[in-house]
């Protein structure tokens, strides 16, 4: 997925997220959740056709497999699954990640969305720790 960076607040950019990082088990379950907030172009995530609107959530193929085998675990990626993320878009075959599309009032610590992977700056690898999510 590239380096994790602190990326900054901002509400003016056309894209925006919050990234979510959360036990499974022994397991890191990242989220990052993605918001269109201007009428401008936004990166796509790698591995992923479209960028996810709201209520849409694109995942790795294991944690697809989690969702199905867990329903109690759903509620982490709140909408409703649309499609898988392909190998440029997480680390590893175990890697439970996901991609999930809001709105941007529903962020609580949004920021702009320049590019995904790789560096320093504003880049939607993010990493950000709480519970549940927006």
């Amino acid at each position: 997925m590239g380096q994790w960076a602190q990326g900054a607040c901002a509400l003016s950019a056309d894209g925006v997220y919050q990234k979510f990082l959360d036990p499974y088990g022994s397991r890191p379950f990242r989220r990052i959740f993605l918001a269109r907030a201007g009428p401008g172009p936004v990166p796509r995530p790698p591995g992923v056709a479209a960028f996810p609107g709201p209520g849409e959530g694109v995942v790795s193929p294991v944690l697809r497999d989690v969702l199905a085998a867990n329903p109690g675990v759903s509620g982490f990626v709140p909408g409703r699954v649309t499609g898988t993320i392909g190998a440029a878009g997480f680390g590893g075959p175990d890697e439970l990640y996901a991609y999930v599309g809001t709105a941007p009032d529903k962020l609580t610590a949004p920021h702009a969305l320049e590019r995904f992977g790789g560096g320093g700056g504003t880049d939607g690898s993010t990493r950000r720790s709480s519970t549940r999510g927006p």
